[in-house]
C-alpha cells in the first residue's frame, strides 16, 4: 500500500519515475483486486497438512503404546535404567521417526502457506490422537471431550472456509 501511495504522489508531483519503483514492473508486484492477500489452499497444502495430521497421530500413538510397554524398575524410578530402556523400544523410535518425517512435511506446509491458517488446521490432530486413543488404546472418552473435539473441527472449518 505504500508503495501505491508513493507511486501515486510521483506521479501527481511531475518527478521522474525510476522504472524499478513502478509497481508493474517490481520484483514482488503488489496484490491488486478484492481477494488481495488471500491464500487459497492448494491440494499440495491439504494433503501435506494431512500428512502431518497423520504422523502426529502416529506419533502419539506409538509414544504412549511405547512407554506403556516398559517394564518398571524394581525399587522405582532410575534414571540410567529408563534411557537404556528407551533405547531398545522400537515403538517409540517409531515415534520419533513419525515426528522427524512430520518435521520437513510440516516445513514445507509453512513455506507455501500462512501459519495463521494452517496452525489451526494442524490441530485437527488433537481430533485424530483421541479418536486413535478410543479405538487402538481402548481409553474412555467422556462426552465432554467428545464434544471439545467436535467443537475444535468445527473451528478448523471455520478457518479454513474463510481463508486467510
Amino acid at each position: 500500500e505504500f508503495r501505491r501511495v508513493l507511486f501515486r504522489s510521483q506521479c501527481l508531483s511531475g518527478r521522474r519515475i525510476p522504472a524499478l519503483a513502478h509497481p508493474l514492473h517490481s520484483p514482488d508486484p503488489l496484490p491488486l483486486g478484492p481477494l488481495a492477500g488471500a491464500v487459497p489452499l492448494t491440494p499440495t497444502v491439504i494433503l501435506l497438512i494431512a500428512l502431518c495430521i497423520v504422523l502426529d497421530v502416529i506419533g502419539q500413538l506409538a509414544f504412549k503404546l511405547g512407554l506403556d510397554r516398559l517394564p518398571e524398575h524394581v525399587g522405582g524410578f532410575r534414571l540410567r535404567h529408563f534411557w537404556r530402556q528407551i533405547a531398545g523400544a522400537p515403538l517409540l523410535w517409531c515415534g520419533v521417526a513419525c515426528y522427524s518425517v512430520l518435521f520437513v512435511a510440516w516445513l514445507e506446509v509453512l513455506s507455501l502457506a500462512p501459519l495463521s491458517l494452517v496452525f489451526p488446521a494442524i490441530s485437527l490432530s488433537y481430533c485424530g490422537v483421541v479418536l486413535g486413543g478410543r479405538l487402538v488404546l481402548g481409553e474412555t472418552v467422556s462426552r465432554r471431550r467428545w464434544l471439545g473435539t467436535v467443537v475444535i473441527t468445527t473451528g478448523v472449518m471455520l478457518v479454513c472456509a474463510t481463508g486467510v
